[in-house]
């Protein structure tokens, strides 16, 4: 497992972790053609999917499927426990001689795992 150094909350990320320069040999990769097309299909269309069976289960039931007194705690800790959380698992991915920053960028409302 990769040395994971926790670096908390940040106000900005990109200040501290500079990557080092380019090699003058390096061959930037190519991305593939049409990838945004192909994405779509396994991306957007699921989610429009569920989304519509949000809107069914709300019509046939009479009722919102979302109770909004459980809305502001599930987005809360989704952000501080859950958010963090998955960075960790990405961080776990990375080889033994690593180092990866794992941390809170609270005014980007993201969290991030990051390595060079």
């Amino acid at each position: 497992m990769a040395n994971i150094v926790w670096e908390g909350t940040r106000k900005e990320f990109g200040t501290s972790h500079r990557s080092l320069p380019v090699p003058k040999n390096a061959i930037k990769i190519r991305e593939g053609d049409g990838f945004i097309k192909r994405a779509i299909l396994f991306g957007i269309l699921p989610m429009l999917i569920c989304m519509a069976a949000v809107v069914m289960k709300a019509y046939f039931n009479k009722e919102s499927p979302v109770s909004p007194v459980y809305l502001i705690p599930a987005i809360a800790i989704g952000f501080i426990i859950a958010h963090p959380l998955h960075e960790f698992a990405h961080a776990v991915c990375y080889p033994k001689e690593a180092t990866v920053w794992v941390g809170l960028c609270i005014r980007k409302m993201a969290a991030y795992a990051v390595s060079y």
